[in-house]
């Protein structure tokens, strides 16, 4: 699945953007952590509200990748008083202190929300049996499902990604998101959903991406389309 990622400081232009989108893409991420000022959870139903497809809330902190202005603890109070508007699912970064993550968490469960525990690398992609510990750690919050992501150096690093789906799904029966960012990393947006990544994120358009290296989402879409993506072929009885 294609998931489009949404950033605006304006609320208003959000809730807009929320709309527009959200009736394009099979999953909405909603970037809350760029608003200019804090959100009301009035307002933060109304996005979950106007979008036709589910909703992911994140509000990322600045050491990886985000634009969250406040407090750490600012931020996490931001993130539980998200939960009370009910998006589908949560983004919830592994290096929170930990008993703060596993208590929203536990609150997003209760809720019928699906946390996503996520962990990012600006520097680079590390070796894999760093990433396979990562991705262990990742599983042991209990969450169903974890997004890892890295940015790419050189073309061939996505290579040192690709062990963790087969991990992720042998060893903890869990779905992964991941892929690398940056120009040499595009193409791991669109080969990630055929290694089995939950989801790719993709960007409204030219220049509006949110994280390096998103591709439009009009021109992911058509390249998955093209290479067959969710094609299924039917054996001869």
């Amino acid at each position: 699945m294609i998931a489009i990622s949404i950033s605006n400081s304006d609320p208003s232009r959000l809730l807009s953007q929320a709309a527009r989108y959200g009736g394009l893409a099979q999953v909405l991420e909603i970037r809350i952590d760029a608003l200019s000022r804090p959100p009301s959870l009035q307002y933060l139903r109304e996005l979950v509200d106007v979008s036709a497809a589910p909703v992911i809330f994140t509000c990322r902190k600045a050491d990886e990748g985000g634009m969250f202005s406040g407090s750490e603890a600012e931020r996490l109070d931001l993130i539980s008083m998200a939960l009370q508007a009910d998006p589908a699912f949560m983004d919830i970064e592994l290096q929170t202190e930990q008993d703060r993550r596993q208590d929203l968490i536990a609150q997003a469960e209760n809720r019928g929300i699906r946390p996503i525990v996520s962990w990012h690398d600006f520097s680079g992609t590390p070796d894999t049996p760093e990433l396979i510990s990562i991705l262990d750690r990742s599983a042991d919050t209990g969450a169903e499902i974890i997004k890892m992501v890295t940015m790419a150096r050189e073309s061939h690093d996505f290579c040192r990604v690709v062990p963790l789906f087969s991990r992720a799904r042998k060893r903890h029966g869990i779905k992964l998101i991941a892929f690398c960012m940056g120009e040499a990393g595009r193409y791991s947006r669109v080969s990630a959903p055929f290694m089995g990544s939950m989801l790719t994120f993709a960007a409204t358009d030219e220049g509006s991406s949110t994280a390096p290296g998103q591709i439009p989402f009009m021109d992911l879409q058509a390249m998955l389309q093209k290479l067959g993506y969710g094609v299924t072929v039917s054996k001869k009885s």
